[in-house]
């Protein structure tokens, strides 16, 4: 999937994201379309699996945030696979 989140709190957002599942995030610049303001807009590819854990990291730290999740076919690249470790 991919995820496009809204948030005023998209940098505490972005980071745990990245420390909890170890996703690289996207940051875009946007604009509200009623209210002209200028606003960030966070872009990420997870997995289906993914899904309640993304959730539940944006609904702890902002629960209004504005989310929408993508089905995407195929993506390459970047930070699209988790790193596992053997032990």
């Amino acid at each position: 999937y991919g995820v496009s989140i809204v948030s005023p709190q998209y940098e505490l957002i972005k980071q745990e994201i990245y420390d909890q599942m170890e996703r690289g995030v996207t940051l875009y610049e946007g604009q509200g379309g009623f209210s002209k303001e200028n606003i960030k807009i966070l872009y990420c590819v997870i997995t289906k699996l993914e899904t309640p854990k993304i959730k539940r990291i944006i609904d702890d730290i902002d629960e209004h945030a504005f989310v929408v999740y993508h089905l995407i076919k195929d993506a390459q690249g970047g930070l699209t696979q988790r790193k596992y470790t053997r032990v």
